[in-house]
């Protein structure tokens, strides 16, 4: 999980579940998580966020999001 890749063990699993209201089945909407990793003070960028084309997609292609992540990787950027 991605606190342990920051060596931020101040919660379980359950308790972040429980923090973003998390259902089973159904998950969680991608804003609850953005709000849970910015209440803890880390930046962070999510796609509800960024220009969406008409289809409701961030990238037009596979190419385009390739691209995105390896260039993102390439700045050690976490996803």
């Amino acid at each position: 999980m991605i606190l342990n890749y920051f060596n931020d063990y101040s919660m379980t699993e359950k308790e972040i579940f429980d923090s973003v209201d998390c259902k089973i089945p159904g998950g969680t909407k991608i804003k609850n998580i953005g709000d849970f990793f910015r209440n803890k003070g880390y930046e962070i960028e999510i796609s509800i966020e960024h220009a969406q084309n008409v289809n409701g997609k961030c990238f037009g292609t596979m190419e385009e999001f390739r691209d995105f992540v390896i260039d993102n990787l390439k700045k050690a950027i976490q996803f």
